[in-house]
């Protein structure tokens, strides 16, 4: 028994799939890095709440003992008490020994072993914040993102 189509069923053309298969194409391609983008500038946030909290602190063990030269990137972590978020998108360390006149903190992206949350930083070392404090009062924020 042969089958006919009738004039009443259609369905679509391969020009009709190949043009919306392309602009489904065009929409994710303008939309996921937007998406990306939005979700590294979320996990900002996270390592300036972390570097206010070094700010703070460094600034007490300054009032404390009149220097920063006693904290170095070996004990930092322990001369003022500093303890890293769990599960964090950032690692935290000295960008350089403290001064009698300053130090220097650093917020590192992406550390080996964080959660996949973190992959819009790019690879270890591509993002950094950094916080620079000197015995005038002064503290200066930067920061390099990929």
């Amino acid at each position: 028994m042969k089958r006919c189509a009738t004039k009443g069923q259609r369905g679509f053309t391969l020009v009709e799939l190949v043009v919306t298969l392309a602009i489904l194409g065009i929409l994710i391609g303008v939309a996921v890095p937007r998406y990306l983008g939005a979700l590294r500038n979320a996990l900002i946030p996270e390592a300036e709440k972390a570097l206010s909290e070094l700010k703070t602190q460094a600034w007490a063990y300054y009032q404390q003992y009149g220097t920063w030269s006693g904290i170095t990137s070996v004990n930092f972590t322990s001369a003022i008490g500093f303890v890293a978020p769990g599960g964090a998108c950032w690692s935290y360390d000295l960008a350089a020994d403290g001064t009698a006149t300053g130090i220097q903190f650093r917020a590192s992206g992406n550390p080996p072993g964080a959660p996949p949350k973190c992959g819009p930083l790019g690879a270890p070392g591509d993002s950094t914040v950094t916080l620079q404090l000197s015995n005038d009062g002064a503290a200066v924020r930067a920061q390099s993102l990929p």
